[in-house]
């Protein structure tokens, strides 16, 4: 599995040990999900990354119990999971790929560990896009319109982010004055987010790009210097955290504020909860601190998603949740005894009303 990610490590089984000896906490009667597992492609190691309107999940599985190979996963319904590296395997040259995006078209930003990433479509192939000469391409995000957000980057970690678009190519942003670092979300109506900071370092924050408006510097909460955008709705509702330090929240730190920020206001959503996506309902998603909760935003209230299942059967604890739906679907991944898996949350609470 990919080296960098604490979630494949010898640190999974200390969390597993703890999680032995928790009880499960007694289901609300007005509100509950049901619980699909995605499966494996046979290791016991599954992250899943995104969710679409059609239910469709991609994200990055272990091949074998034990082995280090790792490959980019499509999921549906109908098919189940399945295997999309040899796809694309040409392209890399190690056996790790995962798949980090999709939209409701079927098409999905897949890392390789090559100089470049690829835009993979489910029923076309690979998407041709022709890289700057000596420029790698690093996707972040693309929408339903085929507009894809990404940067090049060069040795020194310069960022030189882009809108690529099939009608226009590369669209290069002009700075707002701040250096840029990161891409971070695109929606459908073409607006961008991308974290930068001041020149010498010492602050950052997100900004907004809006074609015909430009740059918006999105405010920290009171008391807060730095704050880090994680997503946005076409309604350009955003979720994120106010931090005291110019570190982007991890686990196990503490201090950060979750926050929504919408056209003329910002306000708090809780302290020590990370945010990670909001629907277009403005329905939010995340996980505690810890990492140790997967939660959901409901009437103003965090609440943890593990007592809201119908049936969790071998499930011990959901770690976090990474992905909602318009329809309310929730995707994220936790611990069975015999690994770390992925599951689709499906809410029962617009049937159980009727």
């Amino acid at each position: 599995m990919d080296p960098y990610d604490w979630r494949f490590i010898g640190f999974r089984s200390l969390i597993l040990l703890f999680l032995l000896g928790c009880g499960q906490s007694p289901i609300p009667s007005e509100f509950s999900y049901r619980i699909q597992e995605l499966g494996s492609l046979g290791g016991n190691d599954v992250l899943p990354y995104a969710l679409n309107n059609r239910g469709e999940v991609v994200g990055v599985s272990g091949t074998q119990i034990g082995g280090t190979n790792a490959h980019a996963f499509f999921w549906s319904k109908e098919k189940g999971m399945v295997n999309i590296w040899n796809k694309f395997s040409g392209v890399t040259p190690t056996d790790f790929s995962r798949a980090m995006v999709i939209n409701d078209q079927g098409w999905l930003v897949v890392f390789v560990n090559s100089p470049s990433d690829i835009v993979y479509r489910m029923d076309h192939g690979i998407l041709p896009i022709e890289k700057p000469e000596g420029r790698s391409l690093n996707f972040v995000d693309l929408n339903d319109d085929g507009m894809i957000l990404g940067a090049h980057y060069d040795a020194h970690g310069a960022c030189e982010p882009f809108i690529w678009s099939a009608t226009d190519g590369f669209d290069y942003f002009d700075g707002p004055g701040w250096t840029l670092r990161n891409p971070i979300a695109l929606n459908d109506t073409g607006d961008v987010l991308i974290q930068a900071a001041t020149q010498d370092g010492t602050v950052t924050c997100s900004f907004l790009w809006k074609r015909n408006d430009g740059w918006k510097r999105l405010p920290p909460l009171d008391g807060f210097e730095n704050c880090f955008a994680v997503d946005m709705n076409d309604k350009g509702q955003i979720v994120g955290v106010s931090s005291p330090s110019t570190q982007a929240p991890g686990i196990m730190r503490t201090g950060y504020v979750a926050c929504l920020w919408e056209p003329d206001s910002v306000k708090t959503l809780g302290e020590d909860i990370y945010p990670t996506a909001i629907n277009g309902e403005g329905t939010v998603v995340g996980r505690t601190s810890d990492r140790n909760s997967a939660v959901v935003l409901r009437d103003g209230v965090w609440r943890n998603l593990s007592d809201l299942i119908e049936e969790k059967s071998e499930w011990l604890n959901f770690m976090e949740a990474t992905d909602i739906n318009d329809s309310g679907q929730v995707l994220g991944y936790g611990f069975k005894k015999d690994g770390q898996f992925g599951f689709i949350l499906t809410p029962l609470y617009e049937q159980q009303n009727e």
